[in-house]
């Protein structure tokens, strides 16, 4: 239904939702595109510093690494809800928020958003 893209290398993001719900004549079942963007971008702030690190930043003090082990730090999360579920990817230098229906079984939103980075990176160093 939607994702942000987050490159800190070249500090760039792009971002994108699905329209086709508001297109159809009967009232959209599904999220409006403003509240899609508005879920990505709350799941976004709500995590970039206290759970996921940019790799740009040192970790700051109130970062959670006393449950962790020095060397590890979370790579995949998700969040799941009643009006949609968003699977997060941290890879190198980047990060990857997709915003999935409800229902989607949660194996499935990680397949399509590991594919979905992979695209994005692959090869040549995407120009966003």
């Amino acid at each position: 239904m939607g994702l942000i893209l987050v490159n800190y290398n070249n500090k760039r993001c792009i971002s994108c939702v699905h329209p086709s719900e508001e297109i159809r004549s009967p009232p959209p079942r599904g999220l409006s595109v403003g509240k899609k963007v508005l879920a990505l971008q709350s799941v976004y702030r709500a995590l970039i510093g206290p759970l996921l690190q940019p790799p740009a930043m040192p970790p700051s003090e109130d970062y959670p690494t006393l449950a962790l082990h020095p060397d590890h730090s979370p790579r995949e999360c998700y969040l799941n809800t009643e009006s949609y579920k968003i699977y997060i990817l941290q890879n190198s230098h980047y990060h990857l928020f997709v915003l999935f229906p409800p229902a989607l079984p949660i194996h499935i939103a990680r397949q399509v958003s590991q594919r979905t980075l992979t695209i994005f990176t692959k090869g040549k160093t995407p120009k966003f």
